[in-house]
């Protein structure tokens, strides 16, 4: 799998777990089903952020979620 594909599955994937993440203005008047919302937000991701830019922002997202993983973890474990 290329790193490009990889980085489009983590992005669909950070993208479902944070719906409401700001939405460009031009695509507001189109968003106001939710199940339109975040097919126009993936792809305005897709279209306009640079593949450079895609794997940074995706790069932090995927280390904030893996960090708010483990201190759920660690959370749960020192409860039990």
């Amino acid at each position: 799998m290329t790193s490009l594909r990889h980085a489009l599955l983590v992005a669909d994937a950070v993208l479902a777990i944070t719906p409401t993440a700001p939405i460009s203005p031009r695509l507001k008047p189109f968003t106001h089903h939710k199940e339109i919302r975040l097919p126009l937000l993936l792809f305005w991701f897709r279209t306009h952020v640079h593949v450079k830019q895609q794997l940074t922002i995706l790069k932090y997202w995927t280390q904030i979620y893996a960090g708010l993983l483990h201190l759920l973890y660690k959370l749960f474990v020192n409860i039990m």
